[in-house]
């Protein structure tokens, strides 16, 4: 090994002292060590260099406060008294900056299994637009059961407990991601007016617990919080303001904290098949 070794020198040396603009008389051990430092110095460089590269990739280098746009269009089909369908199509953004956007549309099922249990389910996809890195494409199934706390004609409350299984695409490179997503969300709403059952006031806190936390996504939710003001015009329609918080993770190591400041449209069509 240590002959191995010696060899090797001696070829570098040999390289560099008959290529090298030095004098004959130089020690050629000492050649061989500035030669050996230059070398190191020059994959020192590289490796900074692609680092650094990894790092610029992340559109998020630094602790942020972002300010965002969601708007929600739902249709909501009645087919009976236990069971009824949701459309929704929805679109995100940053104001400013603009660079991270988001498309989606999600259908999912409810059925009501008692006056305290929902049982849902459904499949979202969702397509990110990113500036600074791959686009990326998401399938997502999931599954969710509801337990109503409070159901009354002014107020109601429900515990949803949800999972999801994420499939995930980079458009670029082609690189697949899976994840299992655990969200736990309280959300209801109250009737402002006794004698105007129109009006009412929305609120949500949900959690969200990533189980393999392997997708490369730019915001990575942690917790949101929200309340609004919401006014059912008849029969058919239906809108809502919300003003959320959301506080995520993002950057390379997920070591910077992202604070959302979240203003939400949503208009609801309520198709009745029970008439």
């Amino acid at each position: 090994m240590e002959e191995n070794q010696s060899l090797t020198d001696q070829n570098i040396y040999r390289i560099f002292y008959n290529f090298a603009p030095l004098k004959r008389d130089i020690n050629p051990f000492i050649v061989m060590i500035i030669f050996k430092k230059l070398l190191l110095s020059i994959c020192f460089v590289l490796f900074a260099a692609t680092l650094s590269y990894s790092q610029e990739k992340s559109p998020v280098n630094k602790d942020v406060v972002n300010q965002q746009l969601w708007m929600d269009f739902y249709i909501k089909v009645q087919k009976n008294d236990r069971f009824n369908y949701l459309f929704d199509f929805g679109y995100e953004t940053i104001f400013l900056d603009n660079y991270w956007n988001k498309i989606y549309h999600e259908t999912s099922v409810n059925y009501q299994l008692s006056n305290r249990f929902d049982l849902k389910g459904g499949v979202a996809f969702y397509y990110h637009f990113n500036q600074d890195i791959d686009n990326r494409f998401e399938l997502r199934p999931w599954q969710a059961i509801v337990y109503k706390v409070v159901k009354r004609e002014r107020i109601n409350i429900g515990i949803q407990t949800k999972i999801e299984q994420r499939l995930s695409w980079l458009m670029d490179n082609k690189t697949y991601n899976y994840d299992f997503r655990l969200r736990m969300k309280v959300a209801g709403s109250v009737k402002c007016f006794k004698n105007d059952l129109d009006w009412y006031v929305p609120f949500v806190a949900e959690y969200f617990y990533p189980i393999k936390d392997n997708i490369p996504e730019v915001f990575h939710n942690v917790a949101k919080i929200g309340v609004g003001i919401g006014k059912k015009f008849n029969d058919r329609w239906n809108g809502s303001f919300m003003a959320n918080w959301q506080y995520s993770r993002s950057g390379p190591q997920d070591q910077y904290k992202v604070s959302d400041f979240a203003y939400q449209f949503q208009v609801t069509r309520l198709i009745d098949k029970r008439k």
